[in-house]
């Protein structure tokens, strides 16, 4: 069997080959067993953190390593209120998006000034303390045991009744595909337009004009040879 060259991707159209992936995944969801839905699952949660993840290091150049926090802010979120009070999932689904990411500007505010190895403290103190706190107050979130007994996710359709997610694996599976699908279209917009930054010097360089920088001043020759990372 004759294996396509490197050299030969280059010549296929992005989006033909973002086809084949997403026709090879379709087709995978539906001739495997539950075991491998259910890693296929945790592969695309995981390749959701990982696109946002790419951004904020890969295209803004920031050593985030609190990164984890937000989602578990969103997850504890959905948990709670769809257990204790029934909130429906497909409301607390963009608004545990929505409350990680006014967590993101509350701390990114008085910490986008630090750079290096200061920014990268500051973000794993706060995921720490996330953590932490998750774990250790057992009368809201029941500690390191969890949240017991979460509602399944319920689709209205008409003329048939809700259907319920439940223990399905493979409805989970093309559910999580789907939102990676979705998430795709910004992620490759972001990484493929235009940055407003002029250089890897300036992608570097403090949040604010004046800004003092533990690395020293962004036009220095250290920082201006840095080049910026690609997503």
């Amino acid at each position: 069997m004759a294996w396509l060259p490197v050299s030969g991707l280059s010549s296929i159209p992005r989006t033909a080959l973002v086809g084949l992936l997403l026709a090879g995944l379709v087709a995978f969801g539906l001739v495997v067993d539950d075991y491998l839905l259910d890693i296929g699952v945790l592969v695309g949660t995981y390749t959701i953190l990982g696109l946002g993840l790419s951004i904020v290091i890969g295209q803004a150049g920031l050593l985030d390593l609190g990164y984890i926090a937000f989602y578990a802010i969103g997850a504890y979120w959905t948990a709670l209120l769809s257990t204790h009070f029934g909130v429906s999932f497909w409301i607390l689904l963009p608004t545990g998006a929505a409350l990680a990411a006014l967590f993101g500007v509350v701390l990114g505010y008085p910490t986008l000034r630090l750079r290096g190895d200061y920014l990268a403290i500051v973000t794993l103190g706060f995921g720490e303390i996330i953590r932490i706190t998750l774990n250790n107050w057992r009368d809201l979130t029941n500690g390191p045991m969890g949240i017991m007994n979460i509602p399944h996710p319920r689709v209205a359709v008409p003329g048939v009744g809700k259907l319920e997610f439940g223990l399905k694996v493979q409805v989970y599976y093309f559910f999580v595909l789907t939102l990676a699908a979705m998430t795709l279209g910004p992620w490759g917009w972001t990484c493929g337009a235009p940055s407003f930054w002029p250089s890897g010097s300036a992608r570097r360089s403090p949040a604010w004009p004046g800004a003092s920088s533990p690395d020293g001043p962004a036009s220095s020759p250290r920082r201006a040879s840095r080049s910026p990372s690609p997503c």
